[in-house]
């Protein structure tokens, strides 16, 4: 960890591709719960409790935020306009939270650039090479 710099193990970014006006709904945050080191108490997790902010923004907008962030969705209300969101999510090379992976045979199909994003999870600090950048049959997410 450096002074100065954010560190997060998993990040959120919701695009959103439509504006985003007051009382639309979409995305709730509990603001400053991904600080919290205790249980929320049960009042605080219904969605109609006045704790939960939302946002405003105009179409194109990127909302980032940790996954350690209390989130929560709730009914799109503008009958207008629809809500059109891109949801995406970003780890570091050590982090996996999910099983899935295409197949062996899939991987071997694919060049090579393409098949180092199918890697193993792990990040050495002092191992040869140390820097986890490439697939091989012992270096594998499968």
């Amino acid at each position: 960890m450096l002074p100065g710099r954010v560190h997060a193990g998993l990040v959120r970014v919701v695009w959103e591709l439509n504006e985003v006006a007051e009382g639309d709904g979409g995305t709730l945050f509990l603001s400053g719960s991904h600080k919290s080191a205790f249980p929320r108490p049960e009042s605080l997790s219904v969605r109609e409790s006045d704790v939960w902010e939302s946002y405003t923004c105009p179409a194109g907008s990127a909302v980032i935020f940790t996954e350690a962030l209390c989130h929560s969705g709730t009914l799109w209300t503008n009958a207008d306009r629809p809500r059109l969101s891109l949801f995406t999510c970003y780890n570091t090379v050590n982090s996996k939270w999910g099983k899935g992976c295409p197949s062996p045979e899939v991987i071997a199909a694919m060049p090579p650039k393409r098949q180092t994003l199918y890697r193993g999870v792990w990040h050495g600090m002092s191992e040869v090479p140390g820097i986890n950048k490439y697939r091989d049959e012992a270096n594998t997410a499968v």
